[in-house]
């Protein structure tokens, strides 16, 4: 873990060099996303309660804010306005999203390209004889499946941003509703992953190996048929 630390840092220092503004764009978009899920539900239980429809203890106060906000902009507090009000959001909230999906699409492929055209240049510029002493199959492999799982790795990255993001609002909202409950479930939480950290562990030391493995029968299969077009020639 300790050696995977630099080369982690290494890719996000890469990634924000590259990406630039759009990263910055994709975060704003990442936390305007979260901040609508949350407050979406956040605001249509308490305006449901204050229109007599179910109790919510602990939601008063944000109730009767939103009440004010509601009739400052001249919409009725009642059933339908409520729900008008919860559609816009998550509308809102939805388009934003595939927003966020198209700009992360974008930095995902953008980098991918500018990484393989990088690998290309640096041994276009490499020196000779280290060249020729590389497999033409792990040079084959890195520009094509590596560079790929790159891509994907980044994929994810920004996806767990998202969800970090969401889960953070719902952990307020949550804690706002039912402090006790929410503390319970985020003790269970912890302990579930605790326990599933030798499973971790263990998928990831056997992902390593067969990306070995890969690699290796890669090489295998290159070197043979080379050979073969060698022997027909």
């Amino acid at each position: 873990m300790h050696r995977a630390w630099p080369v982690f840092r290494a890719y996000v220092h890469c990634l924000a060099k590259h990406a630039g503004a759009r990263l910055w764009l994709s975060l704003t978009l990442l936390i305007s996303v979260g901040l609508l899920e949350g407050s979406g539900l956040l605001l249509l239980l308490p305006l449901l309660q204050l229109i007599g429809l179910g109790e919510v203890s602990g939601a008063g106060g944000i109730g009767q804010a939103a009440a004010s906000v509601l009739r400052r902009t001249h919409i009725p507090l009642t059933l339908a306005g409520v729900l008008a009000v919860f559609v816009a959001i998550m509308a809102v909230q939805a388009w934003l999203r595939v927003c966020l999906d198209v700009l992360n699409t974008r930095i995902e492929t953008a980098l991918t390209c500018f990484l393989r055209e990088r690998l290309y240049r640096a041994m276009v510029g490499a020196d000779w004889l280290f060249f020729t002493r590389q497999r033409s199959s792990d040079i084959v492999q890195m520009l094509t499946e590596e560079l790929q799982r790159v891509g994907y790795g980044t994929q994810q990255l920004l996806a767990l941003l998202g969800l970090a993001g969401l889960a953070v609002v719902q952990v307020a909202l949550a804690l706002s509703l039912s402090p006790m409950l929410t503390a319970l479930a985020l003790a269970c939480g912890a302990a579930v992953a605790l326990g599933l950290r030798p499973l971790g562990r263990r998928a990831h030391e056997l992902g390593r190996i067969s990306q070995e493995k890969r690699a290796e029968m890669a090489a295998a299969v290159s070197e043979h048929l080379g050979g073969m077009k060698i022997a027909k020639s």
